[in-house]
């Protein structure tokens, strides 16, 4: 009777610990899939991923992150795909023990912080180009296509680009899922620049941005124009429909109060971001975001039922948190000031239909440099905004944002990322650390 008593009691114990445990993947190298001279795809070196694979699973990884390109499987013309590569993935990772966090890139890679490729969004089909974000000056990206040109048609076949995604998700799930079972156990659906669920606002292309800059507003291409139009007309206001945007938002670089001529970002700035007019336009941007958020994760649980993890990615901008105005946040959509809490209604659009709020910077405290950054509490806000609204376990992962280095980000990613569903860690190389990543697996393993 003793002997069973124990028995069941180390079985409760051992079942508390796997359930605390949080599952650690590691982000593959963003070149891990590269395009072949006939326009395929094929994995860069599969003797070393098949060494390296077998490595992660020995020192505690639970499974992988993948980009999935769109500008290499569609890159030979519309609907015509070649995700050979990425099923070759699928079955090294089944041999090795490993799952799968597959993302589906619709972004270019290049431009961004860490970006070792050049992979542009697969445009050369396309039948008009007028689609991109585009700031006051008019300034132009190609790294996602704008989400105001979410429903217009766009190759020879009249898709969309919602439809486009669609079909590529549905062709990914034939061509890798269905023939690798069990092995690709989440899908994170690219939803802007950096596969983020945002807006191109601080872009190191060509230049244009550097921390901590306040970024820009995007919303001037013609698509932006004529919602926001309508959106004017519908709310009474049609004069605020006479620019895409404000005037008095400065650049890329301006730092509100420091330098720079940004006065929508200062208290003191008449039409500023408090004002009736900054209310306005603060919403439509933000609502924007988070109508093709919805839109996306609707498309994604058409292709993949509950309870299947489906994820979108939000973007750790920690810069100005701790300013009145949250003015970078702004810029990128995520409307965090006037008494609006940004990561609650990214929250509640994502638990419309039950997909995972997948957090960035989980490594990072709060410094409180001259940039008014407070990363630490950004991301307890938004930690609690997913737990609030989709439960911490099943709706709340992270990921760090920069390489990590020290013990002491380990213990932040520990507390930060405790009772989630997962973490991802930032990136397999050719010298990545192995004892460290086991240290990172011991502690959170802890958690």
């Amino acid at each position: 009777m003793l002997r069973r008593a124990l028995l069941l009691l180390l079985s409760a114990v051992i079942a508390r610990v796997a359930e605390a445990a949080v599952p650690v993947n590691v982000m593959l190298a963003l070149d891990t899939v590269v395009a072949t001279s006939s326009g395929g795809t094929a994995l860069a070196n599969s003797v070393q991923l098949d060494g390296q694979f077998a490595k992660l699973k020995a020192n505690g990884a639970t499974g992988i992150m993948a980009d999935c390109w769109w500008g290499l499987v569609e890159s030979a013309g519309p609907r015509q795909y070649d995700f050979s590569a990425y099923l070759a993935m699928a079955k090294l990772a089944q041999k090795n023990g490993l799952t799968i966090q597959m993302v589906m890139s619709f972004h270019q890679c290049g431009g961004n912080v860490g970006d070792t490729c050049n992979i542009p969004i697969p445009t050369k089909w396309f039948t008009r180009n007028d689609v991109w974000y585009t700031t006051r000056s008019g300034l132009v990206t190609t790294e996602y296509i704008s989400l105001w040109a979410d429903k217009v048609p766009l190759d020879k076949f009249g898709r969309t680009p919602l439809d486009m995604y669609r079909e590529f998700m549905v062709a990914f799930k034939t061509s890798v899922m269905d023939k690798v079972p069990g092995t690709v156990v989440e899908v994170q659906i690219g939803a802007g620049p950096a596969g983020e669920l945002r807006y191109p606002s601080y872009q190191l292309q060509d230049g244009r941005w550097s921390y901590c800059g306040i970024g820009e507003f995007t919303s001037y291409d013609m698509f932006a124009a004529g919602n926001l139009k309508a959106h004017a007309n519908a709310t009474n206001n049609p004069t605020w429909a006479l620019s895409a945007g404000p005037s008095n938002a400065g650049n890329f670089n301006c730092l509100p109060g420091v330098s720079g001529n940004c006065p929508f970002f200062l208290d003191n700035g008449g039409d500023n971001y408090a004002s009736a007019y900054g209310r306005f336009f603060l919403d439509w941007y933000s609502s924007s975001l988070l109508a093709h958020g919805r839109s996306l994760s609707q498309i994604g649980r058409s292709i993949f039922p509950a309870p299947f993890a489906l994820s979108l990615k939000v973007s750790g901008v920690h810069w100005w948190y701790n300013s009145n105005h949250h003015g970078a946040e702004l810029t990128a959509g995520y409307y965090n000031t006037n008494n609006h809490d940004a990561y609650a209604l990214v929250a509640a659009m994502l638990k419309e239909n039950n997909v995972r709020f997948c957090f960035t910077c989980m490594e990072m405290t709060n410094a409180n440099d001259a940039c008014r950054s407070m990363a630490g509490s950004l991301v307890s806000q938004a930690r609690n905004a997913a737990a609030n609204a989709l439960g911490l376990k099943a709706g709340f992962a992270g990921e760090n944002a920069l390489p990590m280095t020290s013990d002491a980000q380990v213990t932040t990613v520990a507390n930060q990322i405790a009772g989630g569903a997962s973490f991802t860690y930032l990136r397999l190389t050719n010298n990545f650390d192995w004892g460290y990543f086991a240290w990172i697996v011991t502690n959170l393993n802890k958690v």
